[in-house]
């Protein structure tokens, strides 16, 4: 059990302002949106503990059954994904929804995307045009055992205990 962090922080009054310039019809906007297009700067941390979906109420908010997510922007955006040209693993030539919102306005609720050729990009949420990417979160000590990935064969881990 590990937290997905869906950062639903909104942004500030200024931020918003800020973000209108150039849409003048958003209305609500996130950070995750603020640390892309204001700030530049990426960020892991889950400030919002109402947003740090987990198995667990110990850790998150217990509201998963599963221990699947999706990537948030800050992750796709460190592994180098950000911008258009981006030819790493993240890019298999296929649009896919990130967990982050990006703003409200004009009547529709947009979310960050990844487009092959743009890099991180905005759809609706009504949108039908984007692929969902599953994501797991491993703890420190979980190590590849063996598996390809396939139904028939999945990807196996092992927890491996630090000695003493």
């Amino acid at each position: 059990d590990t937290v997905y962090c869906n950062d639903r922080e909104e942004a500030s009054a200024s931020e918003l302002a800020e973000l209108q310039q150039s849409n003048p019809y958003i209305t609500k906007a996130y950070k995750p949106t603020v640390r892309l297009e204001i700030t530049g700067i990426p960020s892991l941390e889950c400030t919002n503990n109402a947003d740090k979906y987990t198995k667990s109420s110990s850790i998150g908010n217990g509201k998963l059954q599963y221990p699947v997510g999706l990537l948030t922007t800050d992750e796709i955006w460190l592994a180098g994904m950000r911008t258009s040209g981006t030819n790493n693993y993240l890019n298999n030539n296929s649009y896919w929804w990130s967990l982050s919102p990006r703003d409200f306005g004009g009547g529709s609720a947009g979310v960050w995307v990844v487009h092959p050729e743009v890099g991180l990009s905005v759809d609706d949420v009504d949108g039908s045009g984007s692929g969902a990417r599953l994501a797991i979160s491993l703890k420190p000590g979980q190590n590849f055992e063996y598996g390809n990935g396939t139904v028939s064969n999945p990807y196996r881990f092992v927890a491996t205990v630090p000695s003493s």
